[in-house]
């Protein structure tokens, strides 16, 4: 170093593989008659697979209503907004049907799988856009009471998807100010019904309101 003193130089290097996170949960809901259900959650995600932070993350659902995906999420350059995400999924869920009565007439069980590349859009810290190609398998069957629809209603069908996400919320539990939005379009190239197109839209948002002293959220 300069005039005889010695420099200590450090060259940090990363390692060859990423590190692994792993988040565990679950509800429990009764109505102390005769209606339970219970959901374990569970996801794992390895980060930082390759110089521009592609990361796996997988997913597990187990209880009234199965879910387990996995994804490949990889950012399109180094500290890019823009990122790819291929994702291979299955959902399985039970529906009650009733026909104007105060019981279900039957249990509808409904099992989803799909497949998708989606291409989106990091809007900072405050959420994404994201649009996707891919294909699904739907089948839906009765496994309770009587049988009010076909034993084998099924489709196959490619679709489009446009989704954006955005959520300002100050705080997750008890927010008092910001809003969270989740604004859905889906395009079916097939439908149960018989019609070669359909087109779905689904819209969700929650927002504190002060009231008096208090804040509630809608």
């Amino acid at each position: 170093g300069p005039d005889g003193t010695q420099v200590l130089v450090f060259r940090p290097q990363e390692k060859p593989w990423g590190y692994n996170t792993i988040r565990i949960g679950g509800k429990l809901s009764t109505d102390f008659q005769d209606d339970h259900s219970f959901q374990v959650v569970m996801n794992h995600t390895m980060q930082w697979l390759n110089r521009w932070g592609g990361e796996w993350r997988n997913d597990l659902r187990i209880g009234k209503d199965g879910y387990l995906s996995t994804s490949f999420y990889q950012p399109l350059g180094a500290g890019s907004a823009l990122f790819i995400q291929p994702e291979i999924s299955y959902e399985s869920q039970d529906y009650e049907w009733y026909r104007g009565r105060d019981y279900p007439d039957s249990q509808i069980r409904n099992r989803i799988f799909e497949s998708q590349v989606a291409v989106g859009l990091e809007l900072g810290n405050y959420g994404l856009i994201r649009g996707s190609f891919g294909w699904a398998a739907i089948k839906s069957e009765p496994t309770e009471g009587i049988q009010l629809i076909e034993d084998d209603l099924s489709i196959r069908s490619g679709f489009a998807k446009v989704s954006l996400e955005l959520d300002t919320l100050d705080h997750v539990a008890f927010p008092k100010s910001g809003f969270a939005l989740h604004a859905q379009g889906i395009h079916f190239l097939e439908t149960f019904s018989g019609q070669s197109e359909a087109t779905d839209y689904a819209i969700d948002a929650m927002f504190p309101i002060h009231w008096g002293d208090e804040f509630v959220t809608i």
